[in-house]
């Protein structure tokens, strides 16, 4: 019950905040989903989304990177351009509770104590209203974060460093400056806690995402 009465108060502090976005739901990823699909990398000029958008050579682009819209890609093939793109945020927030809740686990919490620090981390951080608002630029932040929690479960459980540097190149094809995680895996190598194989195994996908 206690967890309830406080999910319920931390959904009420951000719900004025998130009532005073007087717009409909943004959907970028959705319409870039949907020219991808025809083969083309830019937004249709006749309906492009309002902000965010960039205009080079005559051509419009969105400021994010392409993995959110990439992402989408099998629901707008078949759903269409109406494919609700503000559920992205809710499932943002659950795979990030429970990647919360094993990533402690694995730090040897108690279930209880891993359960409670989940909670905190979804609804006593900016998680929340970013995770609620159905703005495209609040929920690149959501999709970077639980790709980032991945990385960091992978990482602390099964040092699958493949897996890891997949995560980490998606997340940087979400929000570009996610890029600089990985400057924490070539510390892990300079204190020799992974070897140079495994450093290069990491490199792998995170190199290929920036061609």
């Amino acid at each position: 019950i206690a967890i309830l009465v406080f999910a319920l108060y931390s959904v009420s502090l951000a719900y004025p905040w998130i009532m005073k976005i007087n717009a409909p739901p943004d959907e970028h990823f959705v319409l870039l989903a949907n020219q991808f699909l025809h083969f083309k990398l830019g937004l249709d000029p006749i309906n492009l989304p309002r902000g965010d958008v960039a205009e080079f050579f005559d051509r419009r682009y969105l400021y994010f990177g392409p993995f959110p819209s990439l992402m989408l890609l099998p629901f707008v093939a078949f759903f269409g351009k109406t494919f609700p793109q503000y559920i992205i945020g809710p499932i943002c927030l659950l795979f990030s509770f429970i990647s919360t809740f094993f990533l402690t686990r694995k730090f040897k919490f108690s279930h209880s104590d891993s359960f409670w620090l989940a909670i905190f981390m979804v609804f006593s951080t900016a998680l929340l209203p970013i995770g609620l608002t159905p703005v495209s630029a609040g929920q690149v932040q959501a999709i970077g974060t639980v790709l980032m929690l991945l990385a960091i479960l992978q990482y602390f459980s099964k040092k699958r460093l493949l897996v890891v540097g997949i995560c980490v190149a998606l997340a940087g094809m979400t929000r570009f400056p996610l890029y600089l995680s990985a400057v924490f895996f070539f510390l892990e190598f300079c204190f020799k806690k992974i070897s140079f194989k495994q450093l290069v195994i990491f490199s792998i996908p995170v190199v290929l995402s920036l061609m």
